[in-house]
């Protein structure tokens, strides 16, 4: 019994050892996040194929990050809500394969804060993949 006992202490020190801080929050303008983003694709779902697009759809999405924290969602050109968000990048570059994460935490109460990884990252191009098990990648492409 107190081999066992043992043998779990040593499990949850390994287990809570291995757990850390991995993120960097940077919600500031001169990230590339910043400026218009419209949505072209996302790929994924139940069956992991899924494709929609604007075409597909009939709906066009925007996402405009505005200020430092705040961002702006467009369908069929009209705002369809305000959110505040917050940026981060993981500290170790091959953390779960993933450039970073994108948290939008909506204004109105009757809708879940959004959660995104975010695959990749450029000064064109914004690929997001859905937190959860039949999620989504997104890509965007950044509007001038």
């Amino acid at each position: 019994m107190k081999r066992i006992k043992y043998l779990s202490f040593i499990f949850c020190v390994f287990l809570l050892s291995s757990c850390g801080n991995d993120a960097v929050v940077d919600n500031n303008q001169s990230s590339n996040i910043a400026g218009r983003w419209v949505w072209v694709e996302s790929v994924g779902g139940f069956t992991g194929h899924d494709v929609m697009t604007p075409a597909k759809t009939g709906v066009t999405k925007s996402i405009t990050f505005v200020s430092a924290a705040k961002c702006i969602l467009t369908e069929n050109g009209k705002i369809v809500q305000q959110a505040n968000y917050i940026f981060g990048k993981y500290s170790d570059s091959d953390y779960l394969g993933v450039y970073g994460y994108l948290n939008i935490n909506y204004s109105d109460t009757n809708r879940l804060a959004s959660k995104y990884y975010v695959n990749s990252l450029s000064n064109a191009k914004l690929v997001l993949s859905d937190f959860g098990c039949d999620g989504y990648t997104h890509t965007y492409i950044k509007s001038y």
